[in-house]
């Protein structure tokens, strides 16, 4: 018999990435081109470190049971995507166009198009996409972001939140395209 296969424990503390996409030809090959195209933005440092993921609930069936049955069996029946609100920070007084503006223009009328997750990498401001990463593409729609803030005592910044809707099968954990 072989030897069990013991995978390597990866730490998530500040390795997870997203960026908000509004085109991806084909959501299994993403392109580093597509993911980090000027018309998208890396909203990594704008979102708040509680931001959850994607979550699938599966729902299953009780088969019918045949008359020479005693007992009976289940199946699979439909999955729902689902995914927290988006949190993100900003700064109201910010001249339009300014950094701490830019994920509010982005999301502030609603947003259509993927949300792209890589994981297992250390955040920073300026890391790109790179041919042969491993992201999650998420399509998504999101209503209009409404301002607030993440609390009224000294700890509270100027925040936004947009409900998010997911819109189609997630592709998770694909690479990104080697030869883009």
């Amino acid at each position: 018999m072989a030897a069990p296969v013991k995978p390597q424990k990866v730490t998530a503390n500040g390795k997870d990435s997203w960026w908000a996409v509004p085109a991806i030809a084909d959501p299994d090959a993403p392109t580093a081109t597509e993911i980090n195209a000027l018309s998208g933005l890396n909203v990594t440092c704008f979102l708040l470190a509680e931001q959850e993921g994607v979550t699938g609930n599966t729902s299953k069936t009780e088969l019918a049971r045949l008359l020479c049955e005693t007992s009976t069996t289940e199946g699979i029946d439909t999955t729902v995507w689902s995914m927290a609100d988006l949190t993100g920070v900003f700064d109201p007084q910010a001249a339009a166009g300014a950094d701490g503006k830019k994920a509010w223009a982005l999301f502030k009328d609603g947003f259509t198009g993927y949300l792209v997750r890589r994981q297992g990498v250390v955040s920073t401001t300026d890391a790109a996409v790179q041919a042969g990463d491993f992201v999650d593409v998420i399509p998504v729609e999101t209503g209009p972001a409404t301002p607030s803030k993440t609390g009224t005592d000294a700890s509270g910044i100027y925040a936004f939140t947009a409900a998010v809707a997911i819109t189609g099968t997630p592709s998770f954990n694909v690479e990104v395209d080697p030869t883009s």
